[in-house]
C-alpha cells in the first residue's frame, strides 16, 4: 500500500516480525488516530478463553474433590469388621468433609500404633454440641469402638468414643 492509498482507505496493514516465524498485524485507523494490533485483539480473546477454561477446570476439580471426599460409610468401611481400641488422642483434624481423629495406641509389646479414625462432618458435630477441644481431651486414654476400613490398616470409622470418666460421644450407629 502506498501513502496515496492511505488517504482513500482508512485502514492499512503493516507487518512487524518478532522472533522466529512470529509476526503481528498492526491495524491503524487513520481517521480516528486509533491503533490496536490484531495480535492484541487475539490476545484479549485468548486470555478470556484461558480464564474461562481455568475457571471451568477449577470448578470441575472442586466438584471431583468433594465427590471423592464425600462417600458412604459402607463404601469405605466394613461393618463386618468391628473394633475396640484404647489409646490417647494424638491429633484431631477438624476439617470437611469429615473429622479425623488420630489415636496413639500402645500395643502389648510397647510399640505405638497410630490409628486414623474418621467421623462425622464438622457441621454435624457442632449441631451435636461437640467441639474440637472436647475430642482432643487432656491426654487421658479413650476407648473407641468402630468399624475398620475395607482395605487400609489402622483406619476406621468411629461409632463411639468413651472417656475415662465415663463420658462418651455416640457418633454413629452404622
Amino acid at each position: 500500500m502506498t501513502r496515496e492509498d492511505l488517504a482513500v482507505d482508512p485502514f492499512f496493514f503493516e507487518r512487524e516480525f518478532r522472533g522466529r516465524d512470529r509476526f503481528r498485524v498492526v491495524v491503524r485507523t487513520v481517521e480516528m488516530g486509533y491503533t490496536k494490533s490484531h495480535a492484541d485483539y487475539s490476545a484479549e480473546v485468548s486470555l478470556m478463553r484461558t480464564w474461562k477454561g481455568l475457571a471451568v477446570i477449577a470448578g470441575a476439580m472442586a466438584a471431583l474433590a468433594a465427590a471423592r471426599g464425600h462417600h458412604s460409610v459402607s463404601g469405605v468401611f466394613d461393618s463386618e469388621r468391628p473394633f475396640e481400641i484404647n489409646g490417647v488422642v494424638a491429633e484431631v483434624e477438624w476439617i470437611n468433609p469429615h473429622i479425623y481423629l488420630h489415636l496413639a495406641v500402645t500395643e502389648e509389646d510397647g510399640s505405638v500404633t497410630r490409628w486414623q479414625l474418621e467421623t462425622a462432618p464438622t457441621a454435624f458435630m457442632r449441631k451435636a454440641g461437640i467441639s474440637k477441644a472436647m475430642l482432643e481431651g487432656d491426654g487421658t486414654p479413650v476407648t473407641v469402638t468402630g468399624i475398620e476400613s475395607h482395605t487400609l490398616p489402622n483406619v476406621g470409622w468411629i461409632r463411639r468414643i468413651t472417656f475415662e470418666d465415663g463420658r462418651y460421644f455416640q457418633i454413629s450407629a452404622s
